[in-house]
């Protein structure tokens, strides 16, 4: 095979120096480079991989190499990636090859450069690419190709805690609910598989906080989750007690990760480490009437529209 090869060029390098540069260009053209296809390859909650598959074809009687090639990816006219690859390639005569272009997008760069994406539901990009080849007689010819799409956009989940309510509370310790709202900004549904992490107020530990069951939240949808939990006033001292008789919102902070999964096809289960902080307000029983002012939680809980886990 290689001696045909040194044949054939032997013979077109001896028909080149007899005919002219007219019919060089004739007969050596540059390779043909398609899009075969463009898909997703793996998504989380922090980035996306895209996989580029470019179909190089030689049309050519002998056999050409493929030097380099560049690509770049641009959404909204920003230059979100850039890269360059010096393997080299060989192309035999009239045959083609297979390349393909990883492309891996973070999300949190992503919003961070081209901040309306955030509130959208896919990102509109175009990757151009330029592939360098050597060329008998020619020498180095340059093909460049441009291809549009789109991609999904991820968000992760925002969670923070809007209420606590005091269920009781005595002379040694305090029996409370404090509740989680959760919003899910994106196009699909996103599951909760597990919770678990350090509950402060006023950066003092209140309560390890836990979640052993599913819950889902449906697309561009919003939910609640409650945890109950018990105060000892004996290991925890007055202020803690002085705290719970106060009006004022208190201030959260809380650590620690969650397990998420997604009705995305390649999205698979993620453990994600969580830390959010934020105010918290007090919701104390009503001691004119003898009824507890968090009568509405109670309801919420008859009628399943949050999910309650620890002492209830």
């Amino acid at each position: 095979m290689k001696e045909r090869m040194i044949a054939a060029f032997g013979l077109l390098v001896l028909f080149v120096f007899l005919s002219g540069c007219e019919t060089v260009q004739m007969l050596i053209q540059k390779p043909e480079v398609s899009v075969k296809s463009v898909k997703a390859s793996a998504i989380s909650f922090q980035e996306i991989t895209l996989d580029m598959d470019l179909l190089i074809e030689n049309p050519n009687p002998v056999g050409i190499s493929l030097s380099s090639f560049d690509y770049g990816l641009m959404i909204e006219d920003q230059g979100l990636l850039k890269g360059t690859s010096g393997d080299g390639l060989d192309i035999e005569a009239l045959g083609s090859s297979v390349v393909t272009v990883p492309l891996t997008v973070n999300f949190k760069e992503l919003y961070a450069a081209v901040s309306s994406m955030l509130n959208q539901d896919e990102s509109a990009y175009r990757i151009d690419t330029g592939f360098n080849f050597m060329l008998p007689v020619l020498g180095e010819q340059r093909v460049e190709l441009s291809h549009e799409g789109t991609f999904p956009n991820i968000r992760m989940p925002s969670f923070s805690f809007k209420n606590l309510y005091v269920k009781s509370l005595g002379l040694m310790g305090a029996d409370l609910i404090v509740t989680m709202e959760v919003e899910n900004p994106n196009a699909f549904d996103v599951g909760l598989n597990g919770f678990d992490g350090e509950f402060r107020i006023n950066k003092e530990t209140w309560s390890q906080l836990s979640v052993n069951q599913s819950v889902e939240f449906a697309s561009r949808g919003m939910g609640e989750i409650g945890f109950e939990f018990r105060l000892d006033f004996l290991s925890m001292g007055r202020t803690v007690r002085d705290l719970l008789t106060s009006s004022e919102p208190l201030n959260y902070d809380f650590t620690g990760e969650v397990s998420l999964d997604s009705s995305l096809e390649l999205m698979s289960e993620a453990l994600i480490p969580l830390n959010f902080q934020g105010g918290v307000d007090l919701v104390h029983p009503d001691t004119t009437t003898g009824e507890h002012s968090s009568i509405k939680i109670e309801d919420s809980i008859e009628k399943n529209l949050i999910n309650i886990f620890g002492m209830y």
